[in-house]
């Protein structure tokens, strides 16, 4: 009995230093069962973490593609609008060009018109003849007496008359001046209007010499009493020269300053009305000019502007393109780290499993045998058959 007490003392050392290698197993299981759920949390972290970017980069890849489906559609847009802009610049030169085309024969009308102020002209010239004779018939009347000074009498109701005339003509030379000043502003530069404005002046130059003329008969009266005795011959043919001056040469004249005048005022008016249309058409293509330099100027800055928006929608495709390869690249990589994260979790947590069974089992087991043997009542054989069952748990574990 003794020998078998001491046996199972024996048994019993051997068993607890079994159940404290057990613990201490345990122990280390317990450790690495901990390392091991740390490890698994991480990695779910991980897989987590990759899932959430992966939702992220879905969503910016969708974002993405919208946008640039937005920039596509833009540029067609914008190269449409390029095509019709250019259609109506097209137009637009086609008008400028009916416009210019239209102030040319403008300008042929306003040449033929100074053309027919020729005649006008040819009747200043005319005058300026018929002026020049008239004073120097009037230079031939220096007679004086009873004939004379009746003669004079009449000559001076004539100079009279002719002063109110003259005074008439030189209201008419002087609206003639105004205008052909007139005229000038609208044709500036043509050599007839400045030969007309010399001769203008040569023959405002006449007239004042003509009322000089005028006004010195009434202070040369007293010579025209000493040559009367010289000139009492030549009454008769003065007389008849005089009345030949008044019914035809002035007479005439003045029909033909009243034409001159008439065809000058009707010019006048025509160059007037060409001279409106002229600034009109004027007016029409500088405003004509200055649309189509203003679309000219939006087209290529609409161009320019498409064109730096292409190069930049082009680079912002490549590096969106890039971008992409780049994430698509990540994705993979994600797709396998989540794989290869499912399978270790699924492994973990079958480890996991099986470790809390077998260390659960375990530790009844010991707890059982340990209650058992400070106990000291349990049988031998009874021990001996819980050492058999627990020595197969351990090796089933």
């Amino acid at each position: 009995m003794l020998a078998q007490m001491e046996e199972l003392n024996a048994e019993l050392q051997e068993l607890r230093l079994s159940m404290s290698q057990a613990k201490e197993d345990a122990s280390t299981m317990e450790a690495e069962l901990e390392k091991t759920r740390k490890e698994a949390q991480e990695t779910a972290e991980r897989a987590d973490k990759a899932e959430r970017s992966l939702s992220i980069w879905m969503r910016t890849t969708k974002k993405e593609q919208t946008r640039v489906t937005d920039i596509q559609v833009r540029v067609m847009e914008a190269e449409r609008q390029a095509r019709e802009m250019t259609k109506e610049v097209a137009t637009l030169r086609a008008e400028l060009d009916e416009e210019r085309i239209t102030l040319r024969a403008r300008s042929k009308e306003l040449k033929v018109a100074m053309e027919e102020l020729e005649p006008v002209k040819k009747a200043r010239d005319k005058f300026e003849l018929e002026a020049r004779d008239e004073r120097r018939t009037k230079l031939l009347f220096k007679a004086d007496g009873d004939n004379l000074r009746q003669r004079q009498r009449s000559t001076d109701d004539e100079n009279s008359r002719l002063r109110l005339e003259h005074g008439k003509m030189s209201n008419e030379l002087t609206e003639t001046k105004e205008q052909n000043t007139l005229l000038r502003s609208i044709v500036g530069g043509v050599d007839e209007i400045t030969a007309m404005k010399v001769r203008e002046k040569l023959l405002e130059t006449q007239v004042l010499s003509l009322k000089r003329n005028l006004r010195n008969i009434s202070d040369t009266s007293d010579s025209y009493h000493k040559k009367m005795l010289e000139l009492e011959a030549e009454i008769a043919a003065d007389a008849e020269l005089m009345h030949k001056f008044k019914s035809t040469t002035q007479g005439q004249v003045l029909l033909e300053l009243r034409a001159g005048k008439q065809q000058l005022e009707e010019a006048h008016v025509k160059a007037a009305q060409l001279r409106e249309e002229k600034e009109e058409a004027e007016r029409e293509a500088e405003r004509r000019n200055q649309e189509l330099t203003n679309l000219l100027a939006e087209a290529q800055a609409e161009i320019n502007r498409l064109i730096d928006s292409l190069t930049t929608e082009k680079t912002a495709k490549e590096i969106l393109q890039t971008k992409l390869n780049t994430l698509n690249a990540e994705f993979e990589e994600l797709r396998d780290l989540q794989r290869l994260t499912k399978e270790a979790l699924q492994a973990a947590r079958r480890t996991l499993q099986d470790t809390d069974v077998n260390v659960n089992n375990l530790l009844l087991k010991l707890n059982f045998i340990d209650s058992m043997i400070s106990r000291y009542e349990v049988p031998t054989d009874n021990i001996a058959l819980m050492l058999k069952v627990s020595a197969a748990g351990m090796v089933d574990g």
